[in-house]
């Protein structure tokens, strides 16, 4: 498993480089509209997942737990499932080619007339055809323990699109479209590789499952429907708030402001999805208990430690993207962002852990009322301003912590305190990098470049400090009487 966590460390951290490159060079060459157009995107691709129903999830799980067992009936399932996934995103294309002139006329706010909306949501639709079975194929290499592979496609194919991105963009200048020429051709060739790989490896097989075949699927994937569209409400609404309501150019400024708080997400990832399935049992494991006191912190650790950093260099960052002219009013909304997401971040462990064991009835409470409350407050604010929609992301994820904390006392009264002890030494390490940067720099001034060494020094110097014992533990692999980190192989 350590292996595993690595390689989606590394494939996370250079897909974060490669979008922070790549921000400026949308920015200054297809324009703020044209990059809102890319986020307007993404958005519909988010909200095409529902129609996922858990399918990919659901698969990894069966090829995990039946193929060793049951590898012709496995086989048919994962055969059937690609069918109707392919079928799904054949139709998806094809209701929003159709939709096309709609779209461009009745939703978006367009205040750049050299692009041609209808055409540019015509090659969305393509692009989501040819590139929405990617995850599917993903999640069927996950189930096979083929991580590593699929991330050596993954790393491989995104850095030879950023260097013909890179390209088009500078060199032939074709807009806004060759963005969209660009992802369609290189998602489909790794769409492709992803599913080639997987069947050279596992055989293929023509025939279909039967209903008695598909019932585990089906039993699973409703159990986790309802959670995953309303999550997808918590992380699309603003986007989509902001297209409806304001002009695209605003969406694109947006989107420029959320790029490095959501990046976050790649230090979540790794580490949830590794030790969900060891959360298992908690009320008779006290194995597992540990493993979620412990990687709780050591999430927490990374979370706030990437706070510190990008908020403590945020106009350094906005001077790198858009230059000496940089705009650091759009810095107030980064902030919100990133605190937004740093609270998300303490949510996605222990919405594992209550998923885990089966308490998805209590999660869905906590989202359905989380997103009635950001849904209000969106409506009430959609007219003031891109600042008071990031205002309602960091609102909405101080009800999920909030939710999330009063079930996990509901359910394991026994973890309860030791969280809120968790997060009272999270509160103090941040505030001293806070305190300690003002004091440092209250009497010495630096460059912006020096002043981002220099802190990377501190932050790094701090977090040592306090959680030397943490960090002996994670990586020399040290005995504990609390926990055997090697045990988590």
């Amino acid at each position: 498993m350590r292996k595993d966590i690595l390689s989606n460390y590394v494939a996370q951290i250079i897909n974060i480089f490669l979008r922070f490159f790549l921000v400026p060079l949308y920015l200054l060459k297809l324009g703020v509209s044209a990059y809102g157009f890319i986020g307007f995107y993404f958005s519909i691709e988010s909200i095409m997942v529902f129609l996922d129903f858990g399918m990919g999830v659901t698969s990894a799980k069966i090829l995990a737990e039946q193929y060793n067992e049951k590898p012709k009936s496995t086989l048919r399932i994962i055969r059937s499932v690609e069918f109707i996934y392919v079928l799904i995103s054949f139709i998806i294309g094809v209701i929003i080619f159709l939709l096309s002139g709609v779209i461009s006329r009745n939703w978006l706010v367009v205040d750049d007339l050299s692009i041609n909306v209808e055409k540019i949501i015509i090659l969305m639709a393509i692009l989501l055809t040819v590139s929405w079975p990617k995850s599917l194929y993903e999640n069927f290499l996950i189930g096979r323990k083929m991580i590593i592979q699929k991330n050596v496609i993954n790393i491989s194919l995104n850095i030879i699109r950023t260097l013909v991105m890179i390209y088009t963009v500078v060199h032939l200048s074709g807009g806004i479209e060759s963005y969209f020429y660009v992802m369609i051709a290189t998602l489909f060739f790794e769409t492709v590789i992803l599913r080639i790989t997987f069947f050279q490896k596992m055989g293929r097989t023509f025939n279909f499952a039967s209903f008695l075949e598909l019932k585990p699927l089906l039993k699973y994937t409703s159990g986790v429907g309802f959670f995953s569209i309303l999550s997808l409400i918590v992380f699309q609404s603003d986007k989509i708030f902001i297209s409806k309501f304001m002009p695209i150019s605003a969406l694109g400024i947006y989107n420029t402001s959320s790029v490095i708080p959501l990046a976050m997400f790649s230090l979540i990832y790794p580490i949830t999805s590794a030790i969900f399935p060891r959360l298992v049992r908690m009320n008779s494991d006290s194995k597992a208990k540990h493993i979620f006191q412990e990687w709780s912190l050591i999430l927490g650790i990374l979370c706030v430690l990437y706070f510190a950093f990008v908020t403590l260099n945020l106009p350094f960052i906005y001077t790198i993207w858009l230059g000496s002219e940089a705009d650091y009013a759009n810095i107030p909304i980064s902030i919100f962002l990133m605190a937004g997401t740093l609270i998300h971040s303490f949510t996605s462990i222990s919405g594992s852990l209550l998923l885990a064991n089966g308490h998805y009835r209590s999660v869905v409470i906590i989202y359905l009322v989380s997103v009635i409350i950001y849904l209000l407050y969106l409506f009430l604010t959609a007219n003031y301003g891109i600042k008071f929609i990031s205002i309602g992301w960091l609102i909405c994820n101080i009800s999920l912590f909030t939710g999330s904390l009063l079930s996990i006392y509901k359910h394991y009264a026994e973890l309860f305190l030791g969280i809120i002890k968790n997060l009272m030494v999270l509160l103090i390490f941040l505030v001293s990098i806070f305190v300690t940067d003002f004091l440092l720099f209250k009497f010495i001034t630096f460059e912006d470049l020096n002043k981002l060494l220099v802190t990377s020094f501190l932050i790094s110097f701090l977090a040592l400090l306090f959680f030397y014992r943490k960090l002996k533990l994670l990586l020399f692999k040290n005995r504990s009487k609390h926990i055997d980190l090697t045990s988590l192989k």
